[in-house]
């Protein structure tokens, strides 16, 4: 599989160096984005995990050159903050819905993956494993991840949080 990240992510991931900064899944601040970026600037992490959401990722890709990432259960949600900058993105964050006893299967979860993986060929794309899923039912899915080309950047195989 052809490695999609960006290199010096991938040279710190290499050295287990790499740190993620999260600005808030529902953090859609600029102001607070920024403090928190500039921040991760000065503490020289790896990259930012941040909302999803076009307008911000435009404004931050403006302003720095960090790595962005940005969750979502929804590929054209991710397709759009691509086309602003993002540069990985993940399918997870499924502890939200968790309170709403709405859970996916491994099957939901595969087909969101290949259907983002069919509208972002060139874009890392990483997948949060649930951790509701039986181990063995967690090493199948990302056996099946790999299969169609999905990494898995922050290496969260088997834990959510």
């Amino acid at each position: 599989m052809k490695d999609l990240l960006p290199l010096e992510l991938k040279r710190r991931i290499s050295y287990q160096k790499a740190v993620k900064i999260i600005t808030g899944l529902n953090n859609f601040s600029i102001y607070s984005i920024i403090k928190i970026v500039k921040a991760a600037e000065l503490g020289q992490a790896s990259y930012i995990d941040m909302a999803t959401n076009p307008e911000v990722i435009s404004k931050v890709k403006s302003i720095n050159s960090f790595p962005l990432c940005v969750s979502s259960i929804e590929p054209l949600e991710l397709l759009d903050c691509v086309m602003k900058g993002a540069d990985i993105v993940e399918i997870g964050n499924f502890d939200i819905f968790y309170d709403r006893k709405i859970y996916f299967s491994s099957q939901q979860i595969l087909n969101l993956a290949k259907e983002t993986r069919n509208l972002m060929p060139n874009i890392p794309i990483c997948v949060t494993i649930p951790h509701t899923f039986l181990l063995s039912e967690q090493i199948h899915l990302a056996i099946l991840l790999e299969k169609i080309g999905v990494c898995n950047t922050d290496r969260r195989l088997f834990n959510e949080r």
